[in-house]
Parts: C-alpha cells; sequence; structure tokens
C-alpha cells in the first residue's frame, strides 16, 4: 500500500513537472518545433489539394452521394504526403471504400524529383534554415587545412586542329548486326503514363475511368503497387489497402457517441491516458486541416470519426482504437461537395431554450477551432457531453454571464479537472478557451499563433501522453 502511495504522489508530482516545464522554463522555438510545424502546414496544403480532386475528379454513376472521410498516414509516404480514405455511399450498410492516396507536390521544377513533404505555396521559415546549418556544423564540421598547391606539370604542346592541317581523315563504320526486335523501337511512353518507382509498371491514368465506385470494387488486388494517379492540383496516386480480415470496415464510431456512452452507462470511464491520447491527436489535426473544408470552422466530437474496429472495454474502462481520427466531408453529385453539418448539440452561445434569447447571454469565440477544441477536451476530461456539462453551470452563473465561455471556463478551473487529469491540461483548455495565447492574435494563419499553439498544446499533450505510459508500466510491474 504504501509503494502504491509513493507511485501516486509520484505521478502527480511528475505531471506537474510537465506544466512547469512548459510554462516557466518553455524554449519558445527550437529546430524540432519549427519542422515539426513546417510538416503540419504541409500537410494542410495536402489535404487541400486532395479536396479539390476527390470533389472535381471522383465521377459515380451509381451512387447519388458519398461521404469521404480522411486521416493522415505518418508512414508510408514515398514522396509526398499519404492520407487514408474512406470513400462511402450513402446507402445503409454499405462498406467504404478504403483506398491510400498520395499527394506530391508537382510545382515548378519540382517534376523530376520532388522532395518528401514538399509545397511550392509555403516560404520556408529562415530561422530553420539557421539551426539547421548551424547542427550540422556542429556535427560534421572539421578545422579548415589550407595546403600549398602542387607544382605544375611539364606543359605538354596542344595538337594542331584537324580542319587546320588541310587533311581529311577518314573515319571507319563500325556495322553491328541488329535483332528484328530492335528493328523496331518502341514509342516512347505517353505523358500520361505515370511509372511506379518501386516495381517499374506504368499507373493508370484514372481520369480516363468513368465510375471510380465500381472500378475500385472489381479491383482484388492489393498491396504497395501504385493502382492509378490524377494529375489535378499536383500529382496523386492512388493505393488498395491490405485490410485486416478480423475488422470490419462498416464499423464506424464517432467520439461523441464514446463520451454518450459512458456518460449513459454511469459505470464506465475514459482512461486518464486514453484521453490524453486523444486530446493530442485532435490538437495535431486542428494543425492539420483548420481552415479546410475537412475541419469546419465550428466542430464538435461528433466530426471525429474511427473506422474499422470496435470500441475496446474492460471492465470499467473504455478505450478508443490506437489510430488517427479521420475527419469527413460529404459528396452530392448534384450540389458538389459540402461540409458534414454539425448537429444542434454544440453552438457558441449558451443553449437557451428561450424564443426570445438576450443577445448578452451569447458568447462568440474569437477562433472558433480553437475554442470548440477546448470544449472537447472538456468531454474527454469529465465524460460527459457539453450540454450535460453547460446547462447546470449556466444556471449558477450571474444572467449576464450565461454565455458559453463563461460556463467553460468555470469548468477548466474546477477542481475535479485538475484532480481528474493534472492542472497542466486546465491550463491548456483556459488557453484555448482565450484563443490568443496572450499574443492579441485570434488568427491561426499567424505564424506565432502556431507557434504559441504548438509549443503550449500538442508538445505538452505528446509529452503527457508519453509521462503516462512511462508511469502506467511501472504502475503495473508491483
Amino acid at each position: 500500500m504504501n509503494d502504491f502511495r509513493n507511485l501516486t504522489s509520484q505521478i502527480i508530482q511528475e505531471l506537474g513537472q510537465i506544466k512547469s516545464s512548459s510554462d516557466q522554463n518553455r524554449p519558445r522555438l527550437t529546430a524540432s518545433h519549427l519542422t515539426t510545424l513546417d510538416k503540419y502546414r504541409r500537410i494542410r496544403t495536402a489535404s487541400s489539394r486532395l479536396y479539390e480532386t476527390v470533389s472535381l475528379r471522383w465521377p459515380c454513376a451509381t451512387h447519388p452521394g458519398h461521404a469521404a472521410s480522411i486521416s493522415f498516414q505518418d508512414k508510408g509516404a514515398e514522396r509526398g504526403v499519404k492520407f487514408s480514405v474512406a470513400m462511402g455511399s450513402r446507402e445503409r450498410g454499405s462498406a467504404p471504400l478504403w483506398l491510400d492516396i498520395e499527394y506530391i507536390d508537382m510545382g515548378p521544377g519540382r517534376q523530376a524529383s520532388p522532395p518528401p513533404l514538399s509545397t511550392s505555396t509555403e516560404v520556408q521559415d529562415p530561422r530553420k534554415a539557421v539551426f539547421d546549418i548551424v547542427k550540422d556544423l556542429e556535427e560534421h564540421g572539421q578545422p579548415m587545412v589550407i595546403r600549398s598547391p602542387p607544382p605544375p606539370k611539364k606543359l605538354v604542346k596542344r595538337p594542331k586542329d584537324v580542319q587546320t592541317t588541310g587533311v581529311l581523315k577518314k573515319l571507319k563504320a563500325v556495322r553491328f548486326q541488329t535483332s528484328a526486335a530492335d528493328s523496331n523501337p518502341q514509342p516512347a511512353a505517353s505523358e500520361d503514363e505515370d511509372c511506379d518507382s518501386a516495381t517499374a509498371i506504368p499507373a493508370q491514368n484514372l481520369e480516363r475511368v468513368s465510375d471510380f465506385c465500381q472500378h475500385f470494387q472489381n479491383r482484388a488486388l492489393c498491396g504497395s503497387d501504385c493502382i492509378g494517379y490524377i494529375r489535378h492540383s499536383g500529382l496523386h496516386r492512388f493505393y488498395l489497402p491490405s485490410i485486416d480480415a478480423t475488422t470490419d470496415p462498416r464499423n464506424q464510431t464517432n467520439l461523441a457517441d464514446v463520451i454518450e456512452r459512458i456518460a449513459r452507462d454511469g459505470t464506465l470511464t475514459l482512461p486518464r491516458r486514453a484521453a490524453v491520447r486523444v486530446a493530442g491527436t485532435l490538437a495535431s489535426a486542428v494543425l492539420q486541416y483548420h481552415a479546410t473544408p475537412w475541419l469546419p470552422e465550428v466542430w464538435e466530437s461528433s466530426h471525429v470519426q474511427y473506422f474499422g474496429t470496435n470500441l475496446i472495454q474492460n471492465h470499467e474502462n473504455i478505450g478508443l482504437p490506437e489510430q488517427l481520427p479521420y475527419f469527413g466531408v460529404e459528396l452530392s453529385r448534384r450540389d458538389g461537395m459540402t461540409n458534414t453539418s454539425p448537429s444542434p448539440g454544440l453552438s457558441l452561445a449558451a443553449p437557451d431554450t428561450k424564443a426570445h434569447q438576450d443577445t448578452s447571454k451569447t458568447a462568440v469565440a474569437r477562433n472558433p477551432s480553437l475554442f470548440c477544441l477546448g470544449i472537447v477536451l472538456l468531454e474527454l476530461a469529465y465524460c460527459k457531453p457539453w450540454p450535460s456539462l453547460c446547462e447546470p453551470v449556466l444556471e449558477r452563473l450571474e444572467p449576464t454571464k450565461r454565455t458559453a465561455y463563461h460556463a467553460a471556463e468555470r469548468l477548466a478551473q474546477s477542481t475535479f479537472l485538475r484532480d481528474r487529469m493534472w492542472p497542466g491540461y486546465s491550463d491548456i483548455v483556459c488557453k484555448l478557451l482565450g484563443c490568443d495565447f496572450g499574443l492579441g492574435k485570434t488568427d491561426l494563419e499567424d505564424e506565432r499563433l502556431q507557434e504559441a499553439f504548438l509549443v503550449d498544446v500538442v508538445s505538452v499533450l505528446q509529452r503527457a501522453e508519453v509521462r503516462l505510459a512511462e508511469l502506467s508500466a511501472r504502475m503495473s510491474g508491483l
């Protein structure tokens, strides 16, 4: 029992160190931070290009509409950015098409060998270049030694040009026997063909396919070979991923359903480590998809999707699969692509059933994407949907402060949240609700705000997940 108490106090102490290191002695920018931030920007550009491609280059004569969901794949891309794509129809019970699509920037000067994760629209941060140069000099730099040049060799008189001698030397002709196959040369590869670098087999130009759904359903092969490509807003290479036979691709859930199930059951809970892991992936997703159609400006936990596996339930704990979340949009063959509209459960204004609501009770977030992330982090920590959290708090607030912001702020500063997670988690939520991180800027397009969000939110949550995993392993050894 004493060992358990000591370990518990050590957990609280080490989580407190994560808070202090992030708030007091935090390095504002390092070379690693700049590299990570640049990676997120390139993922965001690639996701926008993928949206343009599937919205304009997905012909289908079978289904009236589709729902496309994507998730970034951290591994497996050869030269660009790869996404896992679930393309489903609106028919109930039908399994979605699973594709891996890799985006390769083919901007000016990059057709021959584009660098991995490159983009022609982003300008590299000069501070990152300085960090890289200094790092290379420290690791590979050697003292320069100046040596005297060797003595010149003996000069040789240059021979006279053949034409100046007035004599034309007769060249001997050499003939080789050629086979019949060589006598009929093959035409050069068409510009419409893209050759797979691994197998040297030309991939199919998918713009010649009239029905994508029927085309991919008839393909039984899967693996690492590229099965086709589309040249639109860059080069998009299509792959058929291998699906585990034990998983049913029709299994689908979203984060809101998980939270609702926990709240309704009363005996289940989401482990702290799982909540921190999901919070970290969602914070990364905001940097990857903000201001793109994949992530609406006002979003909620119902937009966070998981595919291919059932929920992991063990006694009193319920967990989510170890995979990155998917974010989706809807396609309509007549109306084009539109975002999945959020359910009416989340509003930037406080929930109020009165027909004539006082405008002083309405709170408009300065950055809806960041504010919504703070709301979802509260749902993860309390294991309750936002309306169930907000309404009881509003009843205890003054009439002039009955807004979503004040209710969320009260929940973020509660003792329960600090004990359930750790004090640094409460600070993260408060910063997200304020939206500007003390910079006075609320537009996530601003580089300084992106840097502060990466350092104060994403990095802190990722370090907390690693620390909790280490502590969990040590507890299991007791």
